[in-house]
């Protein structure tokens, strides 16, 4: 008997032909897309599976029903800016997911999981406390864009975008979800701090809690530039609590007995400065 798989995907615009101009889609039509969406949807998920639809699933004016007939599994649905006329015409789609909802909390791979179409900064449990599960988002909308005002998201390493444009236009796992989030923000940030930090945060929640990798072994190699021991402890201090989700007393039994007093002073004193 197979294990049911839950997976996630928003922004699949089933009949927008428009987004594949907007998104650099590699599809020639909207029919060409409709119809590569449902065999990788198809491909991936079986029928006692189910799928997080993030929003967005349909921009089209046209019956939606054609394309759910088609999906397999279990479909629930974030709503998304570009879901609700769609549902409002063809009132019979509803009947095509076990529920719809702007808003969501789920428990996934033993993590506490925030579902929404729209990304935030903050949502629950998304800070590290004691041995408490780690709280992720999941969110679209925003789609493959990089503007600036998205960096200080992308440094959230506990933040997931479920694009269907950054996770090859399938439904994935969370595992794999992940694992697409961390190669999408590096190939975004361009500097060795940027890197360094997104790596730190995403590291430091995401092996360290998932995978007992220990935390000094996977953050070794970013620091390998920095000479100055203590420099390089608070370096990689501050990037736990601001970016990878730790509060102080955390990230200090994370890293043990390598944390001085100084390097704590001197990280506390950097976040706050940071935050000026």
């Amino acid at each position: 008997m197979n294990k049911k798989k839950i997976f996630f995907i928003s922004d699949l615009h089933f009949g927008h032909a428009n987004i594949i101009n907007l998104c650099s889609r590699p599809f020639s039509s909207a029919d060409e897309m409709n119809a590569a969406l449902i065999s990788n949807w198809n491909s991936a998920v079986g029928s006692s599976d189910t799928v997080y639809i993030v929003g967005d699933m349909f921009f089209t004016s046209q019956d939606p029903a054609p394309f759910l007939r088609e999906l397999n599994g279990e479909k629930i649905l974030i709503t998304g800016n570009h879901d609700g006329a769609c549902l409002k015409k063809h009132r019979a789609a509803y009947d095509f997911f076990s529920a719809v909802t702007p808003y969501l909390e789920i428990n996934e791979s033993c993590h506490p999981i925030t579902l929404c179409h729209y990304p935030m900064l903050e949502w629950n449990k998304d800070r590290r406390h004691g041995s408490g599960k780690l709280g992720y988002l999941i969110y679209g909308h925003i789609h493959n864009n990089i503007l600036p005002e998205y960096k200080i998201l992308f440094m959230r390493g506990n933040a997931l975008n479920a694009g269907a444009d950054i996770n090859g236009f399938t439904p994935v796992t969370f595992r794999e979800l992940v694992r697409n989030n961390e190669e999408y923000r590096l190939s975004v940030f361009s500097s060795h701090d940027d890197r360094a930090r997104f790596i730190c945060g995403a590291r430091c929640m995401q092996l360290s809690d998932a995978d007992n990798v220990p935390l000094t072994k996977i953050i070794e190699s970013l620091c390998s530039e920095e000479h100055d021991v203590e420099k390089a402890t608070e370096f990689r201090l501050a990037c736990a609590i601001r970016y990878g989700g730790f509060d102080i007393d955390s990230a200090r039994r994370f890293f043990g007995e390598e944390l001085s007093e100084r390097a704590l002073a001197l990280s506390k004193e950097k976040l706050i400065e940071s935050e000026r």
